[in-house]
């Protein structure tokens, strides 16, 4: 691709297509998976130790560390010009017009079609399994039986995601 002797590449639609196009100066399009077959599959998450969890000091923790994060995920969502320009103090080299691909980009992951309409990191036991069916067929990978040892929603925060009292 750096090369321009390759038409297509494997990859994250939302950060790998923008910086390719910022080395190359090549516009960058992309066709992801789902829309080609409707392959979905999960990636994307926040991860906790399950010993960690069982104290409800941490539960706490967990609760208002989501709805943090959920905030800024639903601000990010609305304000998306202001969030590539934060973006762009982290990572100074992309120009607004790529810090933007990739925030508009990254905005078509927060919900799948099972989630529309949930909480921003809302989990639909359809994706989960998709995802394992997935994993199964093409990595070989022993399937779980009971798929909520890999999520809960349990913790998760409503819109408008604002500070408990």
């Amino acid at each position: 691709m750096l090369n321009k002797q390759a038409d297509a590449l494997l990859g994250y639609f939302m950060d790998q297509g923008p910086r390719m196009q910022l080395q190359t100066g090549v516009k960058m399009g992309w066709t992801r998976l789902y829309d080609m077959a409707g392959v979905t599959t999960l990636s994307s998450a926040i991860i906790t130790n399950n010993d960690w969890m069982k104290d409800p000091k941490n539960q706490d923790l967990l609760k208002r560390f989501l709805r943090a994060s959920q905030r800024g995920w639903k601000y990010s969502f609305d304000n998306r010009a202001e969030a590539a320009e934060i973006f762009r103090k982290a990572a100074p080299v992309f120009t607004q017009e790529i810090a933007l691909l990739e925030v508009d980009g990254t905005m078509t992951i927060i919900h799948t079609e099972r989630t529309k309409g949930k909480a921003i990191g809302w989990s639909a036991v359809e994706d989960w399994k998709d995802t394992q069916t997935l994993l199964e067929t093409f990595a070989k990978l022993k399937p779980q039986p009971d798929l909520n040892v890999y999520y809960t929603n349990s913790f998760l925060s409503e819109a408008p995601y604002m500070p408990g009292k």
